[in-house]
């Protein structure tokens, strides 16, 4: 019963993981599209536009529905890097685990700076 339960969970810690990741991935290349065009001409390349949206995103007249979506990617991605925490463990990669752990620990400390960046600008 026990393997059964853990089976279960092992499967819906991968579900939710790559679901996360997918849902992550598609609210930043949503932030990144529409950061574009408020861009300078110089950065509107979307390579160029994907590393200028951290800066661009807590200036003055940046819109905040493109903050909310910067935010969601971060919350998405966390929640994949939990599902990865959870996956490692039950499979008895305990070294892995805590990688991905500290991988998290960053994660959230980026997404509360951004919260807070993101209140503040309320």
């Amino acid at each position: 019963m026990i393997g059964l339960v853990t089976a279960h969970l092992t499967g819906l810690a991968v579900v939710t993981g790559l679901v996360s990741l997918f849902m992550s991935d598609a609210f930043y290349r949503s932030a990144v599209a529409r950061a574009r065009p408020l861009l300078p001409d110089d950065l509107q390349e979307a390579h160029k536009a994907s590393f200028s949206l951290g800066a661009y995103l807590w200036d003055a007249d940046c819109p905040i529905g493109l903050r909310q979506r910067y935010l969601w990617s971060i919350a998405f991605a966390a929640l994949a890097l939990i599902c990865v925490v959870i996956f490692a463990l039950r499979t008895g990669h305990l070294y892995w685990a805590i990688v991905f752990a500290i991988v998290l620990a960053y994660s959230a400390g980026i997404g509360i700076i951004g919260l807070i960046k993101y209140r503040n600008r309320l």
